[in-house]
């Protein structure tokens, strides 16, 4: 984990789960800052009282990443008081778990948007400047369910097959 030392890194789905933990253990092991994008400020401005508590610099954005107004502006907000980020951790996801038959249309469209949309359209706010400058990392974070059927979770597992085939390509 080197590799992160002295690095910005924004992780979306921060204030929960995976996300917290990864924005955590990065900071221990020497990321110089860390940025949260959520949708539950609660948990997401307790996350970084608790993290700012330990001497760690933590900066937060409540965003809906379903939302492409809301993606576009906060990555404008980013660049503009933090400046680059080097790593790019897109973790935010849903999983509504039942037949596909019982799944409504905006159930489609929420876990599609959520799942994959925004791990797209986030890469395309900051892979340019990583471009540019010659570094930088993107880390999806997808599930052993993009690489096997899963009963009662066929919508969710089309939208991390399509993380697992995009970030591959």
């Amino acid at each position: 984990m080197s590799s992160i030392r002295n690095k910005t890194l924004l992780i979306t789905g921060g204030a929960a789960g995976i996300g917290k933990i990864m924005g955590e253990l990065c900071l221990q092991e020497g990321a110089k800052e860390l940025i949260i994008w959520d949708i539950d400020h609660t948990a997401m401005q307790k996350v970084a009282e608790d993290l700012s508590g330990k001497g760690y610099r933590v900066h937060t954005y409540h965003v809906d990443v379903s939302r492409l107004e809301q993606v576009t502006q906060a990555a404008a907000a980013v660049k503009q008081n933090q400046g680059e980020i080097d790593i790019l951790i897109n973790n935010a996801g849903v999983i509504i778990g039942k037949q596909f038959w019982e799944h409504t249309h905006r159930d489609i469209d929420f876990t599609m948007r959520i799942n994959i949309d925004a791990f797209m359209h986030i890469a395309l706010e900051f892979l340019p400047g990583m471009i540019s400058r010659g570094s930088g990392h993107i880390v999806n974070i997808a599930s052993a369910a993009g690489m096997t059927a899963n009963p009662k979770m066929s919508v969710y597992v089309a939208s991390k097959w399509a993380v697992i085939g995009w970030s591959e390509s």
